[in-house]
């Protein structure tokens, strides 16, 4: 990142895609492996922007898509992962989530990041740590934002913003760590 931190790195990546998917504006991918994964992604106190926020352009927060294009329509049968950390520090937002994973691997019914789908037929977890430590938000500050310009919502069509279903969730040797410090103690 421009802090010179490290915000991705791997040390193999492979993916599988049907190239006659190239063809159709759709990409199916039958199986992504990632090994030795290290991802940091943080927004300081007192910053707007997070680390990787110079990636996505100047004005990703205002920019408008226009409705002259379809949208890509992506199908991933399988996401394995090996060695994977994350980090994920968002000190205005108030959270904080640590994870390392020996192994994962998720397997999809469907995946569609146009709607914010994300329906898991398996997903296996297998020695590692989460840790999740939430905070009371920096508000003052993160009013400051701006926000894309939405459409007006139609109540007759409108679905949820996000959805995440699991079939199959097998976790072996994980430790869960949840802290909220906004709450006092009893």
């Amino acid at each position: 990142d421009k802090q010179n931190d490290t915000l991705c790195a791997f040390n193999n990546l492979t993916i599988d895609i049907n190239l006659w998917s190239l063809l159709q504006p759709k990409l199916v991918i039958g199986n992504i492996n990632l090994t030795g994964a290290v991802v940091n992604l943080y927004r300081n106190k007192g910053q707007t922007a997070f680390n990787y926020d110079f990636l996505l352009g100047e004005d990703t927060a205002t920019t408008t898509q226009t409705t002259d294009t379809l949208p890509l329509w992506l199908h991933i049968h399988q996401i394995q992962l090996h060695n994977t950390r994350l980090q994920y520090a968002d000190a205005p937002g108030g959270q904080n989530l640590q994870l390392y994973l020996d192994k994962a691997a998720l397997t999809f019914n469907r995946l569609d990041l146009n709607r914010s789908v994300f329906d898991l037929n398996r997903l296996l977890l297998e020695n590692g740590q989460i840790s999740l430590d939430l905070y009371t938000p920096d508000s003052l500050l993160l009013a400051t934002i701006p926000q894309p310009n939405a459409p007006p919502p139609n109540t007759a069509t409108q679905t949820p913003a996000m959805q995440a279903l699991i079939g199959n969730l097998n976790a072996q040797g994980i430790c869960l760590n949840y802290t909220d410090h906004t709450q006092n103690p009893a």
